[in-house]
């Protein structure tokens, strides 16, 4: 059977929220949402407004199309690993920032 929008966009949520090691608490409150509101958003009993997946998006430091990137199960953006390998290192402490981009280096050399 096939998963509705609502249920990716969900998972995709939980998934970033996770990902960052965020309670709902606290993505609810960067987001200003209540925590109630994202716990159903997040088990697909609520379905979100476009204001308030903006504000999830904002909250978890990702554009829109970046949030639903790839939910569909269809590749659109033919740049969407460069998208994620920005993401990571956006999120990175600076050193690692830099440790990866030696790594990058390193890699664009080999090839």
């Amino acid at each position: 059977m096939a998963r509705g929008i609502y249920e990716l966009l969900a998972n995709r949520i939980r998934a970033e929220r996770d990902r960052r090691g965020l309670t709902l608490e606290q993505l609810a409150a960067a987001a200003n949402i209540s925590t109630g509101f994202l716990s159903y958003i997040e088990q697909n009993r609520k379905k979100a407004s476009l204001t308030t997946i903006e504000r999830l998006a904002n909250a978890l430091e990702l554009s829109i199309s970046e949030l639903f990137g790839g939910i569909s199960g269809k590749q659109k953006d033919p740049c969407r690993e460069m998208h994620q390998i920005a993401s990571i290192i956006r999120n990175a402490s600076p050193s690692k920032r830099k440790t990866m981009c030696r790594v990058i280096k390193a890699l664009g050399k080999a090839t």
